[in-house]
C-alpha cells in the first residue's frame, strides 16, 4: 500500500493538533506548534498547482531514497 506525501502530511498535522490538546508544558507546546506550522507549509505546497511549483520541489530528494 502506498501512502502519498499529502496523506502523511494530514496525518502529521491531525497529530500534532492532538498533541497540542493534551500539552500543558509551554516549551513542548512551542515545539509542536513549530512542527505543525512547517506540516501546514508543506502540506500546503503540495496542495499548490504543479504550475506554481519549483522543478526542485517535484522531484524526489535523495535523501527520501535512502529510506
Amino acid at each position: 500500500m502506498f501512502t502519498s506525501a499529502r496523506e502523511i502530511s494530514e496525518l502529521n498535522i491531525k497529530h500534532y493538533c492532538h498533541l497540542l490538546e493534551i500539552e500543558k508544558d509551554p516549551a513542548v507546546r512551542r515545539t509542536i506548534e513549530g512542527l505543525l506550522g512547517k506540516e501546514r507549509a508543506s502540506l500546503a505546497k503540495l496542495q499548490a498547482p504543479v504550475s506554481t511549483r519549483r522543478a526542485s520541489e517535484l522531484q524526489p530528494s535523495r535523501a527520501n531514497e535512502m529510506d
